[in-house]
């Protein structure tokens, strides 16, 4: 007969908890304290996108309004800085879009 066996017929053998019900709650604790972590974070990128969005966009109407009124003066030089400023905002403010909207994504 064995040690276990021997002792549970004698009635000073005790019942030992099983860990594995503790092991899987403690497990699935954790990943909810990760999925809260990592989501929080995603709010947080969304919210500072929003906000450098915001801001780009009304910096990149004050440099528009400022080359509509440069190409409105009578001087060509400055016709020529408006058109060229205004060519330089439609390039760069949608691929500033493109980087501030990607930053964060796995690729």
């Amino acid at each position: 007969m064995s040690l276990q066996a021997s002792a549970s017929f004698l009635g000073i053998y005790q019942e030992t908890i099983d860990s594995t019900a503790f092991i899987v709650s403690a497990d699935i604790g954790f990943q909810l304290i990760r999925y809260l972590r990592v989501k929080g974070m995603k709010q947080m990128q969304l919210s500072v996108k929003v906000i450098v969005t915001l801001f780009v966009l009304v910096v990149s109407l004050y440099l528009l309004d400022q080359c509509l009124h440069s190409m409105n003066q009578p001087s060509d030089l400055r016709l020529y800085s408006g058109l060229a400023g205004t060519l330089v905002l439609l390039v760069f403010v949608p691929a500033l879009m493109w980087v501030i909207w990607s930053w964060g994504r796995r690729v």
